[in-house]
């Protein structure tokens, strides 16, 4: 009779231990965050051992930090935010690996242990995979509940469950987060290609023009020279001329594209006055006889600011020359500058034919064109706003293109 209830009693237990370790795998089905495992982990854990607190950490790069905790509001200041790796009583029980239950009445490393915790009985459970840590849950009594052998088994049990569903977890994050990274690479291949296919199309297009200008004009000097008038030998050097000074510009600006690439523009800073670089661009485009209407306004005393007066002008030439471009010979452009705290801004106005408003942060980008067909009416491959931008972001400044109401 004796050895039949005693069977009895061990049953019932079995069959709690197993209902308890059922309950906690059912709790951690379905997609689950690493935080929400160990909060459920936590809970099922808790009302198994009927201690009245507890708290876990997760894994991190550098150590552990504090996930969720349940205990009396003057127990928290004591469980630290954060375990750095092997440090601390809990540092040292995730660097053994092993569950750690602590008694009253241990001695040892248990007895250090115990003397530095709030509670009479406490437990550490490492929620582990077979290559790592990625997890601990502290439980924690002031009564005198200590865990049997076969308690310690079944606690062991749901943690080794727990650390499973928690490694499935973040390999699911990794995962994730490493498909985002082909994805993200992906487009940035795609963008890649696309700009290197305009470019190609656009370099192409713009040698292709100029080059067959200078061939034909060069090739009409040459079949006909002595029957030229001076003003038609004139026109046609005229167009050669600048023809060769576009195909150098072009040539200049894929440099400097190659240079910005690399890290290898140099400011050369020094005291600049922006005015008279602003009069001198003005006065070579009025000289090259553009048919344009260029003002220069600035305000009296304007200060002198600290840049590089090459680069400086390679920018203004290239916001003129935009300018000049899409004005179509209509209205007038005006080059202007304010003084704002222990800034300036200089604007470049025109009253032409203005930008779509979707286009607006995309002008900046290397060798893209608002139009990009090869019918347009202007040359150019896109390099130029861009070469803007970098040089003058290297001056730690910014530029923006906006457009007037109406």
């Amino acid at each position: 009779q004796t050895s039949h209830e005693i069977m009895e009693e061990e049953v019932i237990e079995r069959t709690v231990d197993l209902r308890a370790l059922n309950e906690m795998i059912t709790s951690l089905q379905g997609p689950l965050s690493p935080d929400e495992i160990m909060q459920r982990a936590l809970h099922n854990l808790m009302a198994f051992t009927a201690y009245e607190m507890g708290w876990c950490y997760l894994a991190g790069e550098n150590g552990w930090r504090l996930l969720y905790r349940r205990c009396p509001p003057e127990q928290e200041e004591s469980l630290p935010d954060f375990i750095p790796l092997g440090e601390g009583t809990l540092g040292q029980v995730m660097e053994r690996r092993k569950a750690v239950f602590v008694t009253p009445h241990d001695e040892g490393d248990e007895k250090m242990m115990y003397s530095a915790l709030p509670a009479r009985f406490f437990t550490a459970l490492p929620m582990q995979s077979t290559k790592r840590v990625l997890g601990l849950i502290c439980l924690a009594s002031m009564e005198d509940k200590p865990i049997s052998g076969d308690v310690k088994k079944t606690v062991q049990a749901m943690a080794d469950e727990v650390g499973m569903v928690l490694e499935n977890a973040m390999l699911y994050i990794e995962l994730q987060n490493h498909v985002e990274e082909l994805e993200r690479a992906n487009r940035e291949l795609r963008t890649l290609d696309e700009m290197k296919s305009n470019f190609i199309s656009a370099v192409t297009h713009e040698l292709k023009q100029p080059l067959a200008l200078i061939s034909g004009y060069a090739q009409t000097v040459y079949d006909y020279y002595d029957s030229l008038t001076y003003e038609e030998e004139m026109q046609c050097m005229r167009v050669i001329l600048e023809r060769a000074q576009f195909l150098a510009g072009l040539v200049e600006d894929l440099l400097d594209i190659s240079m910005l690439e690399m890290g290898r523009i140099r400011l050369h800073r020094e005291e600049l006055d922006l005015v008279a670089l602003a009069r001198k661009a003005a006065e070579e485009y009025a000289a090259a006889g553009e048919g344009q209407s260029i003002t220069v306004d600035f305000p009296p005393s304007f200060p002198l600011v600290v840049a590089d007066a090459r680069r400086m002008e390679q920018v203004l030439s290239n916001l003129l020359s935009n300018a000049v471009k899409f004005s179509n010979g209509e209205g007038k452009i005006i080059v202007s500058g304010l003084v704002k705290g222990d800034r300036v801004e200089i604007r470049v106005e025109d009253q032409g034919v203005g930008i779509d408003p979707s286009q607006l942060e995309r002008i900046f980008a290397r060798f893209y064109q608002a139009d990009a067909s090869t019918r347009r009416p202007y040359l150019g491959v896109g390099l130029g706003l861009f070469i803007c931008q970098e040089l003058v972001e290297a001056h730690g400044g910014r530029i923006w293109a906006e457009n007037r109401p109406g």
